[in-house]
């Protein structure tokens, strides 16, 4: 099974991307890649790599000021 969460991707924004982290005032800010697709290529990119069955779909921000979401992926083979 493989299973993960993150942000949405950006419209138009796919593939690798960095996301910047600042982890404390004492320390260098941090890069972090990850690869951004709409859940329907997720779901053809599990499949392509032998996973039987995927999903993958944005759940809703909850109420407040983050308005993007989280994007869930299951897939298991």
């Amino acid at each position: 099974m493989l299973a993960f969460s993150q942000r949405p991707p950006v419209e138009g924004c796919y593939g690798c991307q960095a996301s910047y982290i600042d982890p404390s005032e004492d320390e260098d800010q941090l890069a972090v890649k990850r690869w951004d697709y709409e859940p329907y290529r997720w779901m053809e990119i599990l499949a392509g790599h032998g996973f039987a069955a995927a999903t993958a779909r944005v759940l809703p921000a909850p109420a407040g000021p983050r308005k993007g979401g989280t994007l869930l992926v299951h897939a298991h083979g």
